[in-house]
């Protein structure tokens, strides 16, 4: 089956369009690709999470924030408040008690079968990978002592609140207070504390589908003409897209849950566990989608010091030849990179030109990645569900992505909030991403 773009009138094999949306710069998760189990497997086995490094036992808890100041934009019908429900992992007075599983038996229930139709899955792909635990005791009385930084993390879209739970486990066990947020109607679902259940807004998944494989998006993902990557760049920030209303509202739910932290407008045993936090040394960290609202966030709230995007594409041209007020380690799956040599967000977050020369911007590629190889699904058993292409999961082993990624945030935030060593430019399992030819087109041209 061939299909055709709109404005390009350039036609793809149904292969070559499945691979180009799945890889859409790194902002969506690959809803167009059609996926089936390999070798009978209907059902993958339950996640098996690396053991964190750290010496800390580690608490988690989930609870909710409202945002009295804004209506939940998919329901205004109802004239709902914004419910953001928050997953916070904490260092633990002790080991002792019963670790969370990863998805509870509703969370299994919710987020399996929304994952799957977003993917064109089986309906029970998913179904158990949320069924073993993880390293974080339920409710456990925090630790006493000196207060430790504070991470904010967002997920990707579709994504939910434990998609992430090596990376926090990891922070909380070497004294940081992490802290996960949701985007309701835009997750891949929430299940609140009380039960309640904010579902994926079925529009979403539509605009999804319906995205057009256009002219400028071909460009991005194939061109290797620095001057005509940034015209398209600008079009497409330019036309009016569903995804600039969502930037908004993420990098708000950053705000809205930073503020209620900051302030303690949470109920006690929360307030306990922030009595851990240090809200001067902060850090805010986003997985695809969540990167730019993270970057966007961190920019906006000065005690902010540093802020990371994993594989995200920036929508907005906040930052488009504009520098950014903190440091910010932007990081890349292989696959965004393969065809061009260019990463999706080369004209962001410094001026143009002195693209890769400000000292504030890292930009890293993991090797042999794909996009979801930024999260915990980096652990699913690579060849046994086939149709998800490597822009998608790549072939990298996943427990030695973890740790590797663990390791290159770890070392990052603790150089920008405990006054650590700074990363190495290049480590286990990345490289610096290359600007240089970014940097090169920019110098003495007339924009």
């Amino acid at each position: 089956m061939m299909f055709k773009s709109r404005k390009s009138g350039m036609r793809l094999s149904s292969g070559s369009r499945r691979e180009f949306l799945a890889a859409l710069a790194g902002v969506l998760l690959a809803v167009s690709v059609p996926v089936v189990a390999a070798d009978n497997v209907t059902s993958l086995a339950p996640l098996q999470l690396p053991a964190p490094t750290g010496a800390m036992p580690i608490g988690t808890r989930d609870f909710e924030i409202v945002d009295p100041h804004r209506a939940e934009p998919s329901r205004p019908d109802v004239g709902g408040k914004r419910r953001i429900m928050v997953r916070i992992w904490y260092p633990a007075a002790t080991a002792a008690g019963t670790r969370r599983p990863y998805r509870t038996g509703l969370e299994a229930a919710v987020l399996g079968p929304s994952l799957a139709a977003s993917l064109n899955a089986p309906a029970g792909t998913f179904a158990h990978i949320g069924d073993g635990p993880t390293h974080a005791v339920e409710n456990a009385p925090p630790a006493s002592g000196r207060a430790g930084p504070i991470i904010l993390f967002s997920h990707g879209y579709l994504g939910s609140v434990d998609t992430n739970t090596a990376m926090m486990e990891e922070l909380a066990s070497h004294g940081y207070v992490a802290v996960s947020i949701t985007h309701p109607s835009e997750s891949g679902a929430v299940v609140y504390p009380d039960g309640d259940v904010a579902a994926l807004d079925p529009a979403v998944i539509a605009y999804m589908r319906g995205r057009a494989l256009d002219a400028d998006t071909r460009i991005l993902m194939t061109s290797k003409d620095v001057g005509e990557r940034l015209a398209a760049t600008r079009r497409i920030l330019a036309a009016p897209d569903r995804l600039h209303d969502s930037a908004l509202v993420w990098r708000d739910d950053f705000r809205t849950v930073f503020s209620a932290l900051r302030g303690k407008r949470v109920d006690a045993p929360v307030t306990a566990i922030l009595r851990q936090a240090d809200f001067t040394r902060t850090a805010f960290i986003g997985m695809s989608f969540g990167g730019p609202a993270a970057i966007a966030a961190c920019h906006a709230e000065r005690t902010c010091r540093a802020a990371v995007n994993l594989d995200g594409r920036e929508v907005m041209d906040w930052f488009l030849d504009q520098p950014v007020r903190m440091p910010v380690l932007m990081a890349y799956n292989q696959r965004a990179t393969d065809l061009t040599g260019f990463g999706y967000n080369d004209f962001f977050y410094e001026p143009l030109a002195q693209v890769g020369k400000t000292g504030r911007v890292t930009r890293v590629l993991f090797a042999g990645t794909g996009h979801w190889d930024f999260t915990d699904f980096t652990l699913l058993p690579k060849g046994k569900v086939a149709g998800i292409p490597t822009s998608v999961l790549g072939s990298v082993d996943g427990r030695e992505m973890i740790r590797n990624l663990n390791d290159l945030i770890l070392s990052y935030v603790d150089s920008h909030l405990r006054d650590g060593k700074a990363p190495a430019p290049s480590g286990k399992g990345y490289e610096p991403q290359d600007v240089s030819a970014v940097a090169a087109w920019t110098g003495g041209k007339t924009r």
